[in-house]
């Protein structure tokens, strides 16, 4: 975390004792942003408490301890269960600004991939424990996100490639879906084609075209619409265990697996309403 670090040098705490600052300037750091004009909160996760991995009543002790060792006043932002409040979703942060209306809102400093996806999401700037309270002027090294939402809606994105392939045959045809769960399969086409081969078989006995639609969604991307069907919609999670052996097991369709063609499929997400939009466009993943 931002603040502390395991006393046992384990990565996760073996209880709600085992913690110790993670630099022993932090408290007069915060004092003096205190001193400021600054009201300096927290935003942590702990799903362990929703699963008895945690003792609710412990963290909570742990979380005052925290506090008092700070010396100044600190709101506690935890989430305990998935959902619009786990970060890097922003459920916590307008928590916060519901709870301190007419406050203006600038924090600077979060730790991990699920932090920076939260402060990209909320639009703060980021820094990392070692350079906001290390005062290491070396920034951390991290690439760009595998996957990011933004991008999908850059202009002159085709809904198929090649785009001169035509989404409906005038003749009968069968069409075989490929991708993963969450690719949007579904909505794209009201069938799910598992089995290439026996569709292809088919389509050969009966002299019926048979065309291969890929859809063009990686494993990040297939997570994320996951997550915000998830969010939006209430259906359940598929495990990244199922993600990950589709992975490993997919073989790029060609037409010598017996195809007319193969299209791949752009992503393009429509929404009703302007919130789910936003919604989609941040970062949901950790």
């Amino acid at each position: 975390g931002t603040l502390i670090k395991t006393k046992s040098g384990k990565v996760f705490p073996t209880d709600c004792s085992d913690w110790q600052l993670l630099y022993e300037s932090i408290p007069a750091e915060l004092k003096k942003l205190h001193s400021d004009g600054h009201k300096i909160v927290i935003f942590t996760n702990q799903k362990g408490i929703q699963v008895a991995k945690v003792d609710r009543t412990e963290f909570r002790k742990k979380i005052e301890a925290i506090v008092a060792k700070m010396g100044v006043p600190i709101q506690a932002f935890v989430s305990v269960a998935g959902g619009m409040y786990r970060k890097p979703c922003i459920g916590m942060w307008e928590e916060l600004r519901e709870r301190n209306e007419g406050v203006e809102i600038k924090l600077e400093e979060n730790h991990s991939y699920a932090d920076r996806f939260f402060a990209a999401n909320v639009g703060i700037p980021f820094k990392t424990p070692e350079e906001f309270f290390g005062k290491s002027k070396e920034q951390e090294p991290w690439g760009p996100p595998v996957f990011d939402p933004k991008l999908l809606f850059a202009e002159g994105i085709t809904q198929l490639e090649p785009a001169d392939a035509p989404l409906k045959s005038e003749k009968q045809e069968i069409i075989v879906m490929v991708g993963f769960p969450g690719s949007g399969k579904s909505t794209f086409a009201r069938m799910l084609a598992e089995q290439n081969g026996r569709y292809v078989a088919v389509a050969s006995e009966t002299s019926t075209a048979c065309r291969c639609f890929v859809m063009k969604c990686g494993m990040e991307h297939a997570q994320h619409n996951i997550r915000y069907r998830t969010l939006t919609a209430g259906a359940g999670e598929i495990s990244s265990m199922v993600l990950r052996i589709h992975k490993g097991k997919y073989v790029e369709p060609t037409k010598e697996e017996g195809f007319q063609q193969i299209v791949h499929v752009n992503f393009q997400p429509k929404f009703e309403e302007k919130h789910l939009e936003n919604l989609y466009k941040m970062y949901l993943i950790e």
